[in-house]
C-alpha cells in the first residue's frame, strides 16, 4: 500500500480515492486526512459533501487531537451542504460521532 500524501490538487475524486484506499488502516486513513490542511477542506468537497463520505471522515476524526478536530470542523461547516449532511444522519451515527465527544 502506497504512503499517504497531500493531495497536489483538491480535487473531490482524488481525495476519495485516497481515503477509499486506505480503509482496511485506519492509522493509515488518518494520516492521509490530516496531510489535508484544514483550509483545503472547502476546496475538496465545494457542493459535492456526500453523507457517506462524512460519515466515514468523522469516524476518522475522532481519532484527532481535540484542537486540530475542531479546525477540520469549522472548515467542514464552511462547506455548503454541511448542515444538510449533519442533519441526514441517523441519532446513532451522530452519538457515535464526533458531535458528541466532549
Amino acid at each position: 500500500m502506497p504512503k499517504p500524501q497531500q493531495l497536489a490538487a483538491p480535487l473531490l475524486s482524488d481525495f476519495k480515492k485516497q481515503f477509499t484506499l486506505y480503509k482496511s488502516n485506519p492509522e493509515m486513513q488518518l494520516e492521509f486526512f490530516c496531510l489535508q490542511q484544514p483550509r483545503q477542506i472547502p476546496q475538496i468537497f465545494k457542493q459535492d459533501l456526500e453523507p457517506d463520505l462524512f460519515l466515514q471522515v468523522m469516524k476518522t476524526l475522532r481519532l484527532v487531537e481535540q484542537g486540530q478536530r475542531t479546525e477540520y470542523l469549522k472548515a467542514f461547516a464552511q462547506v455548503p451542504r454541511f448542515g444538510i449532511c449533519v442533519k441526514c444522519l441517523l441519532k446513532r451515527e451522530k452519538q457515535g460521532s464526533v458531535f458528541m465527544k466532549t
